[in-house]
């Protein structure tokens, strides 16, 4: 794997990705990471966090042959949509500067991976990054900036307060949360229009969708009638050998 070639070199980037039962989608994933040259490969680490899938675990994949630098975390407790615990996980084991929070279901083409590595060396401080998605064709998917895959520093993810845990256990709204306190940290969101993602839209987790319990939540979290909360990867985890 990545010890041909990479072993000893200081990354500048990680790209966090969390996985549930989603194994079809992951095969792409892998193909397009492998496929990136190596001036690429030389900068950029991989983070994969299995949310406890139970159909198709990553602990029975085979990651043999691939020639990136890739580490595999297990989440073992089964929390419903406990996408925040996960992205927290990613965060906690990144040891790049910056990482990028990528959503299963939109590829980074090796153009777009490029600019974002460019981006890197004169990134202001304060600053996340968000990307352009093309390529859908429903409404809900239609070509739009996305709203949960971005490009931050590790340290500016915690100092805003990570992704709230409270959100666990239901779906949505861990997005405008996360980016309503980085608003009121005066972080600095960038929208950016040539950095384009690819949506497949056969990659996405088969979940139910009913935003209204977070809804309620992110409203009394904002007002502060609930406060937010710092308590961070509620759960049992490993890391996988690969």
């Amino acid at each position: 794997m990545h010890d041909k070639f990479m072993k000893g070199l200081e990354m500048k980037l990680t790209v966090v990705m969390t996985y549930y039962n989603q194994d079809e989608m992951l095969e792409k994933q892998l193909e397009c990471w492998n496929e990136y040259p190596t001036s690429i490969k030389e900068n950029v680490k991989f983070v994969l966090i299995d949310d406890c899938s139970m159909e198709s675990s990553l602990e029975d994949f085979d990651f043999s042959d691939l020639d990136i630098d890739l580490d595999v975390y297990r989440v073992l407790d089964d929390i419903y949509f406990n996408v925040p615990g996960a992205v927290n996980l990613g965060a906690e084991v990144t040891d790049t500067e910056w990482f990028i929070k990528q959503d299963m279901d939109t590829v980074i083409s090796e153009g777009t991976m490029e600019k974002i590595l460019d981006l890197l060396d004169d990134a202001p401080e304060k600053t996340i990054y968000k990307f352009y998605r093309i390529n859908g064709t429903s409404i809900s998917n239609a070509n739009k900036i996305t709203p949960g895959q971005f490009l931050i520093r590790k340290e500016d993810f915690w100092n805003i307060g990570a992704w709230d845990e409270d959100f666990c256990e239901d779906y949505g709204m861990n997005d405008p949360a996360f980016f309503w306190r980085a608003e009121r940290e005066n972080f600095k969101v960038e929208e950016r229009y040539d950095l384009t993602v690819t949506i497949d839209e056969d990659g996405e987790s088969d979940i139910k969708r009913d935003c209204s319990v977070n809804t309620q939540l992110l409203t009394q979290k904002t007002s502060g009638e609930t406060e937010w909360s710092d308590d961070y990867i509620r759960f049992n985890w490993k890391q996988v050998e690969i």
